[in-house]
């Protein structure tokens, strides 16, 4: 049987192609701390590739009016390359190809299939990512960036820069000096209407940022063709497509551009600061703090951390001298665990493994910073969807590990790099791999419990109609303090008034009739005696019944809800018609008994507790009773006072969703002036396992499942 031919070596079947760059890229010089080098922009993909003289040499050598052969015969007379060097010229080629910066007619069945399987199988997978992260066009701003830019073009000039630190330092000593007011209602803005004003004053300043992108890249030269929204987690935020500022020559403009939007928020959250500082207690005033909030946190999270793909790492990037930072990271860190777990010392191609410290210390921090992000959005989609993101959870983190999962596998199983090596290779990554999740799924972790109450008193009472009646006169207000038989409401009932009037006129006759008779017949006389007697009676009762028609305060206290709003309503006997509260403040807190189990409180001790009210206010709670039974029924005075519940309601029932316990606080006199206001206070309590958390909420979503199926 006759053998196989041999293959052609790719020398040999690319030496009569024909190639050139594709027209539509764009490349621009660039001097970085290691000497200047060539970047290549694609604006398909928005990529950028980064080459060094040499190379970029070979690149400018391509010409459709020659060959490959023709292209190196002509590098190597012209000093570029040496004879020696023709594997690694087509395989620079072969790399360019892969890059998608030329196309090659290689024929070459099996690799074509297999790039198709990879980009069907990324396609798919972004399709179902796409949920969470959504990018959607709108506009091509340029137009109307180059209309407006006179008008902004001002504020990347020095003397702009100036006035810029002098706007900054001026707003950072007024926060500096009202810190504790600044810091103290952070916990407060998700309460209530502040949660739609904060996402409003999120987009708009989104939106200011990305058209700090714009202006900026528009000033030095620079086209902006996209403009759109970018939906994370169905949040919506502006993006730009600034990609042009690549081409420009000089770092300072290039980093001008890329902090842009961060200098347009900066202006907006200094003015803020001022506007803040100057103003009581109003919408305005809070919009101010949302903003200063937003304008300094949240930047500071997302777009002043090199470690997410947004402004400070394209900083990095660039400063570094090195275009695609993160694909390099990886490239780092893959390098020391091949190194450290499987014990390779060379590449695949034979040359030393090098070791990057940079890179790799840099890589290791975007992966940590990785896995917390993505622990922290998954318990977003959990508290922002209950089950539901739960679920969406579980399929994020399942189609994001899973990728990688695959990779790792495929490359255990079926690299030649590690062939010597295989078997450590797979065991070392097997027992690393159970080991991490070990580790992340058993190891205990303090989870404090965050829990809503409501200030309240020490006996709470529902003040009744005693008798039908219509409402004349309600001379208090919601809050007011009052002493013991303070008024509170006046009824009025026509029909006892009428009783009255006939009984005074019955008991005046009654007596008349008693006087005539003991003028002439003792015996009739007692007779009338005693039916006058029986008016009197009568009349004490109904004077009673009218004297009730005042309800009084029982007790000294508060009104702490009227439940009747104007005069001139008909209430029938027993109708409510006030909250009154009395004795000691205190503070009512409901915790659910999923994490009552771990709470770690005893009676005695202190609870540091806060109120969107007074923000800036610290109060101060001493646990003054813990439940022992957990119930669903909201007592009817914690329900006046918080209509919402202190833990999730059943809209259909009205009681509480889940179990839960009550705990109180004891409070100082003077926090009475709080009563019916909302707290928020942390509860420490017992480390507990990821594991068993996850455990937990998987549990108590499937009874939730199986209640509302009737099951």
């Amino acid at each position: 049987m006759n053998a196989a031919p041999a293959q052609p070596s790719i020398a040999d079947r690319l030496r009569d192609v024909v190639v050139s760059l594709r027209g539509e890229l764009d490349i621009s010089r660039h001097v970085f701390r290691d000497g200047p080098a060539y970047v290549v922009r694609d604006p398909v993909t928005f990529a950028t590739h980064r080459f060094d003289p040499q190379d970029y040499r070979i690149l400018a050598a391509l010409r459709q009016d020659s060959t490959l052969s023709q292209t190196y015969s002509q590098l190597v007379a012209h000093g570029v390359l040496t004879d020696d060097d023709e594997e690694d010229f087509y395989a620079l080629i072969l790399e360019l190809h892969q890059r998608s910066l030329l196309s090659l007619p290689v024929n070459d069945a099996d690799t074509l299939f297999q790039r198709f399987e990879r980009k069907r199988r990324a396609e798919h997978l972004s399709k179902v990512l796409g949920v969470f992260f959504l990018r959607v066009p709108l506009i091509n701003p340029d137009q109307f960036l180059a209309r407006t830019l006179p008008l902004f073009r001002w504020l990347f000039t020095t003397p702009a820069f100036i006035a810029w630190i002098l706007l900054a330092t001026a707003a950072g000593f007024v926060a500096f000096s009202r810190f504790d007011e600044l810091s103290a209602p952070v916990l407060t803005m998700l309460d209530g209407n502040n949660v739609y004003m904060l996402f409003a004053a999120l987009l708009g300043l989104k939106v200011i940022h990305e058209f700090g992108h714009a202006y900026a890249c528009r000033s030095f030269g620079g086209r902006v063709p996209e403009m759109g929204v970018f939906l994370v987690l169905f949040t919506p935020l502006a993006y730009v497509d600034a990609t042009d500022s690549w081409t420009f020559t000089k770092t300072r403009r290039r980093a001008i551009v890329t902090l842009g939007g961060v200098y347009f928020e900066s202006i907006i959250g200094a003015i803020a600061v001022f506007v803040w500082a100057a103003t009581d207690a109003s919408t305005l005033n809070t919009l101010a703090y949302q903003v200063v909030v937003l304008a300094t946190v949240t930047t500071t999270l997302f777009n002043l951390n090199p470690l997410l793909r947004y402004d400070a790492y394209y900083l990095v990037s660039d400063l570094a001298g090195v275009p695609n930072l993160r694909a390099r990271c990886q490239e780092a860190v893959a390098g020391l665990f091949k190194r450290v777990l499987f014990g390779l010392k060379r590449s695949a191609d034979g040359e030393p493994m090098p070791l990057h410290p940079g890179l790799t210390t840099f890589g290791l921090a975007q992966i940590s910073y990785r896995v917390v992000l993505m622990i922290t959005i998954s318990t977003v989609l959990v508290m922002k969807f209950g089950g539901a993101g739960l679920i969406m959870a579980i399929l994020l983190n399942t189609l994001t590990l899973g990728k990688s999962a695959i990779k790792l596998v495929r490359y255990l199983i079926s690299s030649e790099e590690i062939a010597p090596v295989r078997v450590r290779a797979i065991l070392t990554t097997a027992a690393a791999t159970a080991g991490l999740t070990a580790g992340v799924l058993l190891l205990p972790v303090p989870w404090p419990i965050n829990a809503r109450g409501v200030v309240s008193f020490e006996s709470v009472s529902t003040l009744r109609a005693p008798q039908r009646g219509v409402l004349t006169a309600l001379p208090v207000r919601q809050g007011q303090t009052l002493s013991l038989g303070s008024p509170i409401a006046m009824l009025r009932n026509p029909e006892l008034e009428t009783r009255q009037h006939t009984l005074l006129a019955e008991h005046a006759l009654a007596n008349s009739r008693r006087t005539l008779a003991a003028t002439y017949s003792p015996s009739e006389a007692a007779k009338t005696q005693l039916a006058s007697r029986q008016t009197a009676s009568q009349l004490e009762d109904v004077g009673v019944h009218l004297a009730s028609l005042a309800v009084t305060a029982p007790a000294d206290g508060r009104v702490l809800d009227l439940l009747v709003r104007k005069t001139g309503l008909s209430l029938e006997q027993g109708e409510p018609i006030a909250i009154y509260g009395s004795g000691s403040p205190e503070a009512v807190f409901h915790i659910r008994a999923a994490e009552f189990e771990s709470l770690q409180i005893s009676i005695n001790d202190t609870v540091v507790c806060r109120s969107p009210v007074f923000p800036g206010r610290d109060i101060i709670g001493v646990v003054a009773y813990i439940g022992r039974t957990g119930t669903r029924t909201v007592a009817s005075s914690t329900a006046h006072l918080a209509p919402g519940g202190l833990v999730p309601l059943n809209a259909a029932t009205g009681h509480a969703a889940d179990p839960y316990f009550e705990l109180r606080l004891r409070l100082a006199p003077d926090d009475a002036e709080l009563a019916g206001s909302e707290l928020h206070a942390r509860f420490p309590s017992r480390p507990h396992t990821t594991a068993s958390l996850l455990d937990r909420r998987i549990r108590r979503f499937l009874n939730r499942m199986k209640e509302g199926s009737g099951t």
